[in-house]
C-alpha cells in the first residue's frame, strides 16, 4: 500500500467512494437496455436476446467490480507480504 494503509483498510476506505459511480453507471446501462429486452415494437424481436445478454453482463460485471476486485486485491497483497517475509527470513538465516 503506497499511502501506508494496509490492504484491508485501503479497500474499506475506497469501497464507499467507488460504490456510487459504479452503481449509477450500471443502473443507467441496465435501464437503457430494459425496453429492448422486452422486445416491443417492429423489429424488436431480434434485439431482445442481445439486450438480455447486455443486462446479464452488466449485472455480473458490477458484482465483479464491487466484490471480486477488492477481495482479489486483499488476497494478492497478503500473498506478497508473505513472500516478502519469507524472502527476508531466508536472507537473514545463518549461512544463507
Amino acid at each position: 500500500a503506497i499511502s501506508g494503509l494496509t490492504a484491508e483498510k485501503a479497500v474499506l476506505e475506497a469501497s464507499p467512494v467507488s460504490l456510487r459511480p459504479i452503481l449509477m453507471t450500471s443502473i443507467a446501462t441496465v435501464a437503457g437496455a430494459v425496453p429492448a429486452a422486452f422486445g416491443y415494437g417492429p423489429g424488436a424481436e431480434p434485439r431482445a436476446p442481445m439486450a438480455r445478454a447486455i443486462i446479464g453482463g452488466i449485472v455480473v460485471s458490477t458484482m465483479v467490480a464491487l466484490v471480486l476486485v477488492p477481495v482479489f486485491y486483499v488476497m494478492v497483497e497478503r500473498a506478497l507480504a508473505m513472500a516478502r517475509r519469507a524472502l527476508a527470513e531466508s536472507d537473514s538465516a545463518p549461512g544463507g
